[in-house]
């Protein structure tokens, strides 16, 4: 399952432009309101925040940071330092200054060599499509490394170790995801809750870069899921196998996982389940890396250079595969 966010500015201080329900703290509106109002996670903001700061010298006053990027006007400077400082707690990247200043720190994880580097390539399935309302029902991972028998031209990445899990939301899951992925409400009942199975989650993602097909939305939820249990978020590395198919197969029709999958002769055994399709997502990237290599793009700040290039994204890819 996949989705992407719309987003519509507010004006705080306007107490009918709000969703009923969403909280004010101190007469301002919390983050959680803002993210749930634009229909966006908090991956989405910092990538938008990272995007905002290389173009402006890494540095920039958190009021024009507020209303760049969450479209709010006239509230206090010490509104945006609260909603910012909220935004970028625990992410190394950023730095917030007393001066009402916000910086990007220079990221020396990217600079790694794709042939040093440990991925974990992970699918999801959940309730619904907004990591602040609803619960992943399905979680699978496998961990791609070099293969340290090879090495120089010869060099294969190859699958190292795999983990999944079908997991109780806690909540009715919805009929229309039900035929969507065939998991059932009966199928969870007796499986863990993700605060079962969460340590075991983060010690197999460890320090890899996560991978996935729109890896805003699986890791926006796991992080989601994380952060209700410890009040943390994973601030790993992450590359998009969505963006990557544009960027490497621009010839298609669309980049949606089953028609990059048949593409390149990858069979799919079940899909919209989260085993099958993080295993064909593992092997469309084993792929990608192959090719990526043949371009000569050694480290992971080549590939996210290379991503970023000017490409043609189709509006079909936004919702879910």
């Amino acid at each position: 399952m996949r989705g992407d966010g719309f987003r519509f500015g507010i004006m705080v201080g306007s107490p009918g432009c709000l969703p009923g329900g969403f909280a004010r703290r101190g007469g301002y509106v919390t983050l959680e309101a803002i993210m749930a109002a634009n229909l966006l996670n908090d991956v989405a903001l910092l990538d938008e925040l990272v995007g905002l700061l290389e173009v402006n010298d890494r540095r920039m006053p958190i009021a024009r940071v507020g209303q760049e990027i969450f479209h709010l006007r006239n509230p206090g400077n010490a509104f945006f330092q609260g909603v910012v400082r909220r935004l970028v707690k625990g992410d190394p990247r950023f730095v917030v200054k007393d001066d009402g200043f916000i910086e990007l720190l220079p990221d020396r994880r990217e600079y790694r060599r794709l042939d040093q580097s440990e991925f974990v390539v992970v699918d999801l399935e959940t309730t619904g499509l907004n990591p602040r309302w609803d619960r992943i029902i399905e979680i699978a991972a496998f961990k791609v490394v070099p293969d340290r028998r090879l090495s120089g031209h010869h060099l294969r990445w190859v699958i190292a170790d795999e983990f999944s899990a079908l997991i109780n939301p806690q909540r009715e899951i919805p009929q229309w995801i039900t035929r969507f992925t065939g998991i059932s409400n009966q199928m969870v009942a007796r499986s863990p809750v993700f605060g079962e199975i969460a340590d075991q989650l983060i010690e197999f993602i460890d320090a890899a870069t996560i991978v996935a097909h729109n890896v805003r939305f699986d890791i926006g939820f796991i992080n989601s899921e994380i952060n209700r249990i410890y009040d943390k978020r994973l601030f790993n590395l992450r590359l998009c196998t969505l963006q990557l198919s544009r960027q490497l197969f621009p010839e298609l029709p669309n980049h949606k996982l089953h028609t990059v999958a048949h593409y390149l002769g990858i069979e799919m055994e079940e899909r919209h389940r989260a085993r099958s399709d993080a295993l064909a997502a593992t092997r469309i990237f084993m792929h990608m890396l192959e090719q990526l290599k043949q371009r000569g793009l050694v480290t992971l700040v080549d590939v996210q250079e290379f991503r970023r290039q000017k490409i043609s994204a189709r509006v079909s890819d936004s919702i879910p595969r």
